[in-house]
């Protein structure tokens, strides 16, 4: 996509915004988040975490989410590149609260527990 930074070839100070600073960050969030997610899942399943069915389908639900503000985001002009840049802020703030802190954190137990394992398994190989 050949991006023209002068405003009066585009006409469009919004689309300049999206193509240029929120183009390579929702793509770069959509990889890590992607990573980061299976990563967190193949954690879990090692630790035999009880929730990981639940919490798969929290994942799916928020990648879904994420596309549907990037598709957005991508589709924005002007008129709408403020609300779109709001609403992937608002999505942030409410993953950070509402997954990192009240779903991800009560597996640390299992994290630990498995921690502990790995420990012993390594006393015993000495």
């Amino acid at each position: 996509m050949a991006i023209s930074l002068n405003e009066s070839e585009t006409g469009d100070k919004g689309e300049v915004f999206r193509d240029v600073q929120m183009v390579p960050y929702i793509e770069s969030l959509r990889k890590y988040t992607q990573t980061h997610f299976k990563r967190e899942e193949m954690l879990q399943e090692k630790v035999g975490y009880a929730f990981f069915d639940d919490h798969k389908q929290e994942h799916q639900a928020l990648i879904e989410k994420l596309d549907g503000l990037a598709q957005s985001a991508l589709r924005a002009n002007d008129d709408t590149i403020t609300d779109a840049a709001m609403d992937l802020g608002s999505f942030f703030a409410d993953w950070l609260t509402g997954h990192v802190i009240e779903n991800d954190l009560p597996m640390r137990p299992y994290v630990d527990r498995m921690r502990e394992h790995a420990e012993k398994l390594r006393a015993l190989e000495e």
